[in-house]
């Protein structure tokens, strides 16, 4: 296999055959494993955040640690990457993001010693409905309907007027994204005094979550068209929606997004703080708390979902309309629900905006 040594801010490579990993310790035995998906922890990344939370914890807690990256982007490369850390080991395996839900409903039963936490999904055998979380699996959600609640939002107070929502495929996930979305741009326009006539969302779902010339090509046609602004929720479908608001000098509101090669110019960037919640469910495993066998959604209540001004490009919505706005949704004075709203708009009152379906 290919090592990585992880020294402050840089990776030391050593040649060798198999599955790449980095790791943090001397010890060959390793404690607590993370498997990648997309990269090895690059800054600013999704596994970069839990990458420095083991760190932390490991230095706290005199644990070993490594990652893992799988050859094969696939259920069956990510296995590969689990076995591997199985064998070395360890004792908790952190898998972030969906990517994994087949991986680890079929490897959280090889060891119910060793303890798993999923990151943004749910272990199930890829129809998304027949989940199994053993005891010794956690599971963690971000919250997509506050999510998509601080993109919209934060557009129209930053004054667009004619948005877009596009996502991939259609799925539980994909749907939350856009009813936040349409929930936050609605809440906006109220406190706006904008009614229906002013505020425009353009909505649909390709059916795809392959990156191509047919998605940039249909973004451009949105922005053509009078688009401002696009949410792309799905992660796959971004770079190609990007593209297309750099062909237009448009924007793109984008979510726990790699950066460092965007080609578009980002309006919002919605984060989940996966950092802290690795470091949460680390401590509650080291003090004989662990949750497993469960389920939970975490959100704006603690701050695990996020808008990052850093990576963000307002120029009217301030840091301190940020502040506000989460802390009226903690406070429950402003609420999001679950729900699909597109499918009835005056049941949630969403009075204030128009939502144009793409059929």
């Amino acid at each position: 296999m290919r090592l990585h040594n992880y020294r402050r801010d840089k990776f030391i490579f050593m040649a060798a055959m198999g599955i790449m990993l980095l790791s943090g310790c001397g010890k060959d035995t390793k404690d607590i494993a993370l498997i990648t998906d997309r990269g090895l922890v690059e800054d600013g990344s999704v596994e970069a955040t839990a990458w420095e939370s083991i760190e932390k914890f490991a230095k706290n807690n005199d644990k070993t640690y490594v990652a893992y990256e799988p050859e094969e982007r696939n259920t069956k490369g990510y296995e590969e990457a689990i076995n591997e850390a199985l064998k070395a080991g360890a004792e908790v395996i952190i898998c972030p993001g969906k990517a994994f839900e087949t991986a680890v409903y079929d490897m959280q039963k090889e060891d119910l010693s060793v303890k798993f936490l999923i990151l943004d999904g749910v272990p199930n055998p890829g129809d998304n409905e027949k989940e199994k979380i053993r005891g010794n699996t956690h599971a963690v959600l971000f919250s997509k309907e506050q999510a998509g609640f601080l993109a919209g939002y934060s557009a129209v107070k930053e004054g667009y007027t004619n948005l877009g929502f596009m996502g991939g495929v259609k799925d539980d996930a994909t749907t939350r994204y856009g009813s936040g979305f349409v929930q936050g741009a609605n809440a906006a326009a109220v406190e706006m005094g904008l009614n229906a006539d002013q505020i425009s969302i353009r909505y649909d779902y390709l059916g795809t979550r392959v990156t191509s010339p047919t998605v940039t090509q249909t973004a451009q046609g949105w922005y053509d068209e009078g688009c401002q602004v696009i949410f792309g929720c799905d992660s796959s479908i971004l770079n190609a929606i990007g593209k297309a608001a750099e062909s237009r000098d448009k924007l793109v509101i984008t979510l726990d997004n790699d950066l460092s090669a965007f080609p578009g110019r980002v309006l919002a960037y919605i984060g989940n703080d996966y950092g802290s919640v690795v470091y949460q469910v680390l401590d509650s495993i080291e003090e004989n708390k662990y949750a497993g066998g469960e389920k939970e959604t975490v959100g704006v209540e603690s701050d695990s979902v996020y808008l990052d001004m850093s990576r963000s490009s307002f120029g009217t919505f301030t840091e301190e309309q940020y502040l506000a706005v989460c802390s009226d949704l903690k406070a429950g004075k402003l609420k999001v629900t679950d729900a699909n709203v597109t499918k009835d708009l005056s049941k949630y009152e969403i009075e204030n905006v128009t939502v144009n379906l793409e059929k």
